[in-house]
């Protein structure tokens, strides 16, 4: 029995001595392989950097993975020409921690003509030159959630296909804030807005435009190029000349209810401004003034 155990011993012993003597796996190694990837601010030159992360976050597109940009050494400022995030891995978090904010993108975010549905982006504060997010034809599940954007540009303009989720931002645009073009079983709610024209429907069908606080020139909210069977409902239009909402002729079978419009100073404006016979066709009640 005791000629049993002295090697038992020893082996145990080895084994014990060989785990304590291993050097530990490199952080950023170790959570790059749990599809996490961590930048700071000087990890950052340009914008292949996020991608490089994007790729290596999600194994070049094979699995699901989060690019975390962590603010706590300062903002990232770009230093080459490069300056605009292109997406083109699906199943991807963009996850700003720590005020992370980009101080001279061109555009934020620009979407590839390649598979790019499930990306989430969140929690960012931009400063961009261009628009804050771009392109996304017939992208599936795209989540845009408490962001901060100040563009001279669109905030978000896009060719969504199906369920977009644009909720908690705050978007500031010299322009249109939110173009959506086509879009199918999105939602734009509980955004702070203010631009010229605030949010803008384009042939769209089963599309939600609620609880948004919505500061505009011109107009609040437009429904536009036969967009269908959508909400607009319980916003709050301020500060507009012309009309807290609008509908074109093409546009039918939309909710338009409980939403409140209050003109700018000394302009008598419309709460909800129909063309011809959009009123008879769309469903309008409730709305105030």
């Amino acid at each position: 029995m005791k000629r049993l155990l002295l090697p038992l011993i020893l082996v145990l012993v080895l084994a014990v001595s060989a785990s304590a003597s291993a050097a530990p796996e490199d952080e950023t190694l170790s959570h790059a392989r749990r599809g996490v990837v961590t930048l700071r601010a000087g990890d950052v030159t340009s914008a292949v950097d996020v991608e490089a992360a994007m790729a290596m976050a999600t194994q070049d597109g094979t699995r699901s993975g989060v690019v975390i940009l962590d603010g706590r050494d300062g903002p990232f400022v770009y230093d080459s020409e490069d300056r605009s995030i292109n997406v083109f891995h699906p199943n991807v978090t963009f996850r700003g921690t720590n005020g992370a904010m980009f101080t001279n993108c061109a555009d934020g975010f620009f979407f590839d003509d390649l598979p790019t549905d499930n990306v989430r982006i969140e929690g960012l504060i931009m400063r961009c030159e261009n628009s804050f997010i771009y392109g996304g034809v017939n992208k599936r599940n795209i989540v845009i959630k408490n962001n901060t954007a100040l563009t001279p540009n669109t905030s978000i303009d896009a060719t969504p296909g199906k369920g977009w989720v644009i909720s908690g931002n705050i978007f500031e645009s010299a322009v249109t804030s939110v173009i959506l073009t086509q879009g199918v079983n999105s939602i734009i709610s509980n955004n702070h807005i203010r631009a010229q024209i605030g949010v803008v429907l384009r042939g769209c069908s089963n599309t939600h435009v609620y609880a948004n606080t919505i500061w505009a020139l011109e107009q609040g909210v437009l429904l536009q190029n036969e967009t269908v069977k959508s909400q607009v409902k319980n916003n709050t239009v301020l500060g507009v000349m012309q009309a807290g909402i609008y509908l074109d002729t093409s546009v039918q079978g939309n909710t338009i209810t409980r939403n409140s419009v209050l003109c700018a100073w000394g302009v008598a404006c419309h709460t909800v401004s129909a063309e011809e016979d959009a009123a008879e066709v769309n469903f309008i009640s409730r709305n105030q003034p």
